[in-house]
């Protein structure tokens, strides 16, 4: 999806992708440094700095963070100073101040998240608003 020529690219006019209407106001970037990424609607950054990633709806990215190579899924919540490479983090997750992932297998095993085979860490869905 992402690059000058995705293979799988959403603004093909010959097979349009439709989604359901989330709602949101547009996406808010401030003081960013955005390469080859994808910002879904509804998304607050702030001072991140985000390259070859897709961010979902919803989600705050706060001053410092970085995610490269990664996708982040609608809702997630990033705190100051994140750093996220190589990694999927699935939605509804509030990732705390200064946490590093996808650098460090087994300190992201240790944090009960799966890393597979190719390094990449997987987050499992958070708690929900209502849980």
């Amino acid at each position: 999806m992402l690059g000058k020529e995705p293979k799988f690219n959403l603004h093909n006019r010959r097979w349009l992708i439709r989604t359901g209407g989330a709602h949101l106001p547009p996406s808010r970037l401030e003081h960013c440094d955005i390469h080859d990424s994808l910002i879904a609607e509804g998304t607050f950054v702030d001072d991140a700095k985000i390259s070859r990633s897709v961010i979902g709806r919803g989600c705050v990215l706060s001053p410092g963070c970085v995610v490269e190579d990664s996708i982040v899924m609608d809702y997630t919540v990033l705190g100051p100073g994140v750093k996220i490479r190589r990694a999927i983090v699935d939605r509804h997750n509030i990732i705390p101040e200064g946490v590093i992932l996808g650098e460090d297998p087994v300190a992201d095993r240790r944090r009960g998240y799966h890393v597979d085979k190719s390094g990449i860490t997987v987050v499992p869905r958070g708690l929900t608003r209502l849980g």
